[in-house]
């Protein structure tokens, strides 16, 4: 027979044993759900599939890429979406988005760690859509608890990492003739600051909308500048790259050209508006976009360095010229300006005496111009020392005739040095020199010519 005692003084152990087991299963079970809840699922896109073209009433795919990140087990993908806005005024209620994997519709996917897959994001446009209307559509996935599938809720805000990782497309309507649309990309900018002489570079995108394989020639033209000066002389030069012909371009397909522009030396401050237009060879069709071109305004300014002195050493009372070059790292400057000298008054401490001013007619960019003034230095009679350094201050622009994009260094401050005149001998003069010199001659020449005489006797 069983040995009920036995067991009876074992029971309690055992249930003691297995409510510890249990307790350790529950706490086991509620880590791993926990650690399912967090999302392994990464969708990502490259940049041929984020924008794409459609035409009214029909689909478009887009092509992501959904991958288990090192969940260490199979996972269940569930896809959604979630239309954010439609431009142009469309109605998001009238677009569909279906996923598509292999040969049919889904709205999960299972895969392997670390398995990745291509699903395709199906978008239809609306017959009744606009052109160039825009669906801006948010793609997340997620091994959610419980599963999410279709649409995301459009009345409220998602937090990020709720539904796992997004991204995010753009489904573009298009039309069915033959015409080029010209964009510039969102992350490269439309108006840029241009320093003449020096190329600048934009990027804008060729999209062909037609339904037939089109080629398209690129062209430009530079309007008058807004809001600044007259309109440069120079000739602006805009280079197409790879080229300014676009061969062979497929229906709804599109592609990048780099404009370089440079702007001529005198191109005066304003916004020039550059309007580049692709013509179609297929069609009369024409297509443009429009880039903007800054000038800056001109900047006058010089340093020490470029003031430059006649003579050395200086010589009080003497004459000299003082010479300064004057440069623009601004937009070309056509009108004239002031130039002031001023030099220390060494009577009056911290006074200035102008000693002369230069006209400068015009500077281009980059370009550097020069202003002269002559003076005599004339040191005051309290001054003892051989050599004086006297300061001096030449103020650019000085009459503010320039509006220029920075007015902070105008003011060149140097020093020169001067050295008093030799003085003469006291009590005498050249003129008195010259009559000793001409008396002492003429008794030598009385004294030779007597003793000449008298040696001939």
């Amino acid at each position: 027979m069983p040995d009920y005692t036995t067991l009876r003084n074992y029971a309690p152990k055992l249930l003691t044993i297995a409510a510890v087991s249990l307790l350790i299963l529950t706490v086991f079970s509620l880590f791993v759900n926990q650690n399912q809840g967090e999302s392994h699922a990464l969708l990502s896109v490259d940049t041929n599939n984020d924008d794409k073209i459609v035409k009214r009433g029909e689909s478009v795919l887009h092509n992501i890429t959904v991958k288990n990140d090192n969940a260490g087990r199979n996972l269940i993908i569930n896809l959604s979406y979630q239309i954010v806005s439609v431009s142009m005024g469309g109605n998001a209620s009238n677009w569909s988005v279906r996923f598509w994997y292999v040969d049919h519709y889904i709205t999960n996917i299972t895969l392997d760690s670390n398995e990745e897959a291509t699903v395709g994001v199906e978008v239809t446009a609306p017959h009744n859509a606009v052109l160039h209307e825009t669906a801006t559509i948010r793609v997340a996935g997620k091994d959610g608890y419980p599963p999410v599938s279709g649409p995301l809720n459009t009345t409220r805000t998602y937090q990020n990492g709720e539904y796992g990782t997004y991204l995010t497309l753009h489904t573009i309507v298009g039309q069915s003739y033959d015409v080029p649309h010209l964009g510039v990309p969102s992350d490269w900018n439309d108006r840029k600051d241009v320093n003449p002489l020096t190329p600048t570079m934009y990027k804008i995108r060729v999209t062909n909308f037609g339904k037939h394989t089109d080629s398209f020639r690129l062209t430009y033209n530079i309007g008058t500048p807004v809001r600044g000066e007259s309109r440069a002389t120079g000739v602006w030069r805009v280079r197409f790259s790879p080229s300014a012909y676009i061969q062979d371009l497929g229906s709804l397909d599109y592609t990048y050209v780099y404009v370089n522009v440079t702007a001529p030396a005198d191109a005066q401050f304003g916004e020039y508006p550059i309007t580049i237009t692709a013509s179609s060879r297929n069609s009369n069709y024409d297509g443009t976009t429009s880039l903007t071109a800054i000038i800056p305004r001109p900047d006058l300014y010089a340093s020490a360095e470029d003031v430059d002195f006649s003579r050395f050493p200086v010589i009080s009372g003497q004459e000299m010229t003082i010479n300064l070059t004057v440069h623009n790292n601004g937009g070309a400057l056509s009108e004239a300006f002031t130039v002031n000298f001023w030099l220390e008054d060494t009577d009056r401490q911290g006074a200035y005496n102008i000693i002369g001013s230069a006209r400068v007619q015009a500077i281009e960019n980059h370009g550097e111009a020069y202003a002269t003034v002559t003076f005599t230095p004339e040191l005051s009679n309290k001054i003892t020392e051989t050599l004086t350094t006297l300061k001096i201050r030449i103020e650019i622009d000085a009459d503010s005739e320039v509006t220029e994009e920075n007015e902070d260094n105008n003011v060149v401050n140097t020093q020169l040095e001067v050295m008093k005149a030799p003085k003469s001998s006291p009590g005498f003069d050249a003129s008195l020199w010259m009559i000793f010199a001409i008396v002492g001659l003429a008794v030598v020449l009385a004294a030779g010519m007597e003793w000449d005489r008298r040696r001939r006797k």
